[in-house]
């Protein structure tokens, strides 16, 4: 799907060096903002996302796609936070991927 392509795409372009170690990563992943959220009483920050899709799906998604890519396997990320936000106005949706620590 375009979700896992983007991931893919995004990470192979760092060229960085296969994570074959327990890793702490953390998941920020920014959502379309609709439209109804553009009224002032909203601001134009970034805003919590409480609907569809489910974090655990988006996060097993994006980690599955990048095995091989990013990490040997999903298996070594042993902790780390994850987030899902609407947008901020004029920001674009895209997942942001933070390798907080390595053993």
């Amino acid at each position: 799907n375009t979700f896992k392509a983007a991931c893919q795409m995004t990470v192979s372009e760092l060229q960085i060096p296969l994570i074959d170690e327990p890793v702490i990563v953390d998941f920020v992943f920014v959502m379309p903002r609709p439209k109804k959220l553009d009224a002032k009483k909203f601001g134009d920050g970034r805003l919590p996302h409480g609907s569809k899709p489910d974090r655990d799906n988006l996060l097993k998604s994006c980690q599955d796609a990048l095995n091989g890519i990013l990490w040997r396997d999903d298996s070594l990320i042993y902790s780390g936070k994850l987030e899902k936000r609407y947008a901020a106005k004029n920001e674009l949706p895209h997942v942001e991927i933070t390798i907080v620590d390595q053993v």
